[in-house]
């Protein structure tokens, strides 16, 4: 019997207090943990963004959201007298044997020695009864779990709710009513719906729209679900992954993959678990989990051999060479990479030889053998010239770069540099052209030209901050040296120039891939 309407709403509101109570400092002899529980990663999403606006003045930047979940991290976290009395550490996996013994432990001594946090564990069902038998007197301590009382079409419409000043936040937060997109996304039902909403996702994330498109597909989410489309729900996972890849959330995006792979399994279809398994490597790869990257990779692979695809076989061989090739295993990755080659020469396909010479050459310059490594990029880039892959060519100049600085050949280096970064502009690749500007600048030092240097680290920088990249706080060192170096009114009058125009520029960045 379905739950009425406004008991719904009352367990809602009823939910989101005790959430308050729990971020509010000050109350005494409060219980310090509190498990929300989600069916499932669209439940936890929805029921995550509700929580945000529930609660404006939580600052949400300073709480623990990230999804390192190394058990010497979470104890630091929970004794660090500096740190805000609020802790919440969410996006743990529905899978329990993803929950490490290191990380389950230090969570519950940390809570032990701690004794200052309010902790949230938002958690998906599956994760529930592992906690509560592993953890047994964190568990005792927890203010309790609930499952969030998420009904599609009902959700946002019912936290239009009474002030009650029991949550830190609530006395002041705004009715959290639906807005006119949900509105309209809440008449669509059937699969052509969800179909179209698929594919204006897919277009706004060719935008760098994330955000919206995250929103259309989890509305196809639900309404492949309400019509039992098993292959729609696999695809529809997918691209929720791909946007979590993009926000640098891999935690989120691997859980995903897990959604769509098991659906995939059930829908029996080999060619989409073969694709959504190579995703799933790929963002293995990109953390270093090379072990699992090289799992996915081979169940891929063997997938495609059953299919009878040697096009993807040789794909294949060149992701699996990628592994060995970070690991350092460089024989191995030779092996890999060579057999790839004569798969693409069989069918002589010219874009898969090119590739093939591109990790060719990577692998001579790692050896040091120079004059090997500039011949493989030659041929690759011919190949790619001839094809008019921008990207390819692209990225090929920029390694070409990368081995003349090797080589402290800087004239070459810089010449390499400019026109990868021209060809990058062309072709929308705003990551690629802030990494080629980042090498740029520094080979500009190298040679004296110090101000061209600044001028080209700092929108480098300023282009790696827009993406939210790492690798920026690893060219401030770098800019704070020519600080030094320069008079101080030119370096003011530079760094303010290209402020200027970084927040002028509005334009979409797309992420490059280029490597098999």
């Amino acid at each position: 019997m379905a739950q009425p309407v406004a008991d719904w709403k009352e367990a809602v509101k009823t939910c989101l207090r005790r959430i308050g109570e729990a971020f509010r400092p000050s109350t005494e002899g409060a219980p310090r943990v509190f498990v929300l529980r989600f069916h499932s990663p669209v439940d936890r999403e929805r029921g995550m963004d509700v929580v945000r606006r529930a609660f404006p003045r939580v600052p949400w930047e300073a709480l623990d959201l990230g999804n390192d979940r190394s058990g010497t991290r979470v104890h630091r976290l929970l004794t660090d007298v500096n740190r805000n009395r609020s802790l919440m550490l969410w996006g743990l996996p529905g899978e329990p044997r993803e929950l490490s013994d290191e990380f389950l432990s230090s969570l519950e001594i940390g809570v032990q020695e701690g004794g200052r946090h309010r902790i949230l564990l938002c958690v998906l069902a599956g994760t529930v009864k592992h906690l509560a038998n592993r953890t047994p007197e964190l568990w005792k301590g927890k203010v309790g779990y609930r499952a969030w009382p998420l009904q599609p079409g009902i959700t946002e419409a019912a936290l239009g709710f009474e002030t009650t000043g029991e949550g830190e936040d609530s006395a002041g937060a705004p009715p959290v009513d639906a807005k006119e997109t949900r509105q309209l996304l809440g008449r669509l039902q059937n699969v052509d719906s969800a179909e179209y909403l698929v594919k204006v996702a897919r277009a706004n994330m060719a935008r760098g729209e994330m955000e919206n498109a995250r929103l259309l597909l989890l509305r196809s989410v639900e309404i492949f679900y309400a019509n039992s489309d098993i292959e729609g729900l696999a695809r529809t996972y997918h691209l929720l992954g791909e946007v979590a890849s993009v926000a640098a959330d891999i935690h989120a995006a691997l859980e995903w993959i897990q959604q769509a792979l098991e659906n995939w399994r059930v829908a029996d279809n080999p060619r989409g678990l073969s694709d959504t398994l190579t995703f799933k490597g790929y963002l293995h790869y990109q953390v270093d989990q090379l072990e699992p990257a090289l799992r996915a990779f081979e169940e891929s692979m063997a997938l495609d051999e059953g299919l009878g695809d040697t096009l993807r076989l040789a794909a294949g061989f060149r992701r699996m060479a990628m592994v060995f090739e970070k690991n350092m295993e460089l024989p191995r990755a030779r092996g890999l990479y060579e057999r790839s080659l004569e798969l693409e020469q069989e069918r002589d396909n010219a874009e898969g030889i090119a590739r093939v010479y591109h990790h060719l050459g990577r692998l001579a310059e790692l050896d040091q053998a120079w004059d090997e490594a500039e011949g493989r990029y030659r041929s690759s880039l011919k190949l790619k010239q001839d094809l008019n892959d921008v990207a390819g060519m692209a990225a090929t100049h920029h390694q070409l770069g990368n081995l003349f600085f090797k080589k402290k050949a800087f004239p070459e280096a810089a010449e390499s540099y400019r026109e990868a970064e021209r060809l990058e502009v062309r072709c929308g690749d705003g990551e690629g052209r802030a990494r080629t500007l980042a090498q740029l600048g520094l080979v500009l030092v190298e040679t004296g030209a110090l101000e061209e240097a600044l001028s080209t680290l700092v929108l480098a920088y300023n282009l790696l901050q827009k993406l939210r990249s790492p690798i920026a706080s690893e060219l401030l060192n770098r800019i704070e040296e020519l600080q030094e170096r320069l008079p101080a009114e030119v370096f003011n009058r530079i760094v303010r120039s290209r402020g200027t125009e970084a927040a002028a520029s509005g334009e979409p960045v797309d992420k490059r891939d280029g490597t098999v």
